[in-house]
């Protein structure tokens, strides 16, 4: 269980890096036009979304090496990170810049959430196994 929380928290962290990527790069273009933020304070805001993609990324990478330790193999781990980095990416993405998530993305993102539950379960019984001998 600790393995899971580790590697789910470290793609929640990569998710985070991407967003603030986003702001770093080309999402505050918006503010660019707004009156209440000046071209100093535009600035800061992107420079603070730069520092804070290393910081992320720092955070995520001790957070899935632990996740790695803990969990029963590292398909399993890096499978819970990739898929809470995925999934999450695309709900911010959502939620903070507008972007559009097609039929054909829900279809791939379902096939990626059977893939991480089949490897779940095959963790499980690989467990159980490991026990019994």
């Amino acid at each position: 269980m600790k393995g899971f929380f580790y590697a789910m928290t470290a793609g929640v962290f990569a998710a985070l890096a991407s967003v603030f990527a986003k702001l770093a790069f080309s999402g505050l273009e918006v503010l660019e036009h707004n009156a209440l933020f000046s071209q100093n304070a535009i600035l800061v805001l992107r420079a603070a979304s730069f520092v804070s993609i290393f910081i992320c990324n720092a955070v995520m990478w001790n957070l899935y090496t632990k996740g790695l330790a803990f969990c029963s193999s590292s398909v399993l781990a890096s499978g819970i990170n990739t898929g809470a980095n995925f999934f999450l990416s695309a709900v911010l993405g959502h939620l903070l810049f507008g972007e559009v998530l097609g039929l054909i993305w829900w279809m791939g993102a379902s096939l990626i959430l059977v893939g991480l539950i089949f490897l779940h379960k095959a963790s499980e019984k690989s467990n159980k196994r490991q026990k019994i001998n």
